[in-house]
């Protein structure tokens, strides 16, 4: 119905898209953004397990393999910890604003 509306009142697919399409799915694509965001800071065994393949992946290319690094390749258990706390409050922070945006959104 929204599609038939606008194209009787002379929208392009263009500006359908812009409009009516995104503007439907916008609460899917944050909330993807989101998740993405956390699975990003918190992935450790692909990388942990594709590293033994190639060369060009570095020790550190994610937060949880810098922390495995610093706590059982140097021996930094303190650093590592640290680290790890970081990693958990940036989470922690990125869940609670996406509760936040989600039940402001509703409660509109």
């Amino acid at each position: 119905e929204l599609y038939e509306s606008a194209r009787l009142d002379g929208c392009s697919e263009a500006q359908i898209a812009w409009r009516i399409k995104i503007p439907l799915i916008r609460p899917s694509l944050v909330l993807t953004f989101f998740f993405s965001t956390i699975a990003t800071l918190q992935v450790f065994a692909e990388p942990m397990t594709l590293r033994p393949l190639t060369n060009s992946l570095p020790s550190t290319w994610s937060p949880y393999m810098k922390v495995y690094r610093d706590a059982f390749v140097q021996g930094g258990m303190y650093a590592a910890a640290a680290t790890a706390v970081v990693i958990a409050a940036v989470t922690l922070l990125l869940s609670f604003g996406f509760l936040k945006l989600v039940n402001r959104r509703s409660a509109s």
